[in-house]
């Protein structure tokens, strides 16, 4: 939602496996990237990342139950998935498959 993205300009790295990729947030999108250079990292194994991508469950919970490490400021990387329209990066939690 490019609303959300006001204010936001975070360059964020994924590993996942032995993948890597990313994604700069700013100007009201999100630009995908190789990664490289980024502000935070996010650093999983691809299970877990897909775990997050198919909504089983959300990259906050992932990053509080230590299942996704963070190089960065956490908050910055949860503030610019949540401008993202998919259950997996929003911004609260709660019981798996509730939104």
């Amino acid at each position: 939602v490019p609303e959300r993205l006001v204010g936001v300009d975070t360059h964020v790295a994924v590993e996942a496996g032995d993948e890597r990729a990313g994604l700069h947030f700013r100007n009201h999108v999100a630009c995908p990237t190789d990664g490289r250079d980024a502000d935070a990292v996010l650093i999983c194994s691809r299970t877990d990342w897909n775990d997050v991508i198919a909504g089983a469950t959300t990259l906050a919970d992932g990053i509080s139950s230590g299942a996704i490490s963070v190089a960065g400021d956490a908050a910055d990387i949860l503030r610019a998935f949540a401008c993202l329209d998919h259950r997996g990066f929003a911004a609260a939690s709660g019981p798996r498959g509730a939104r």
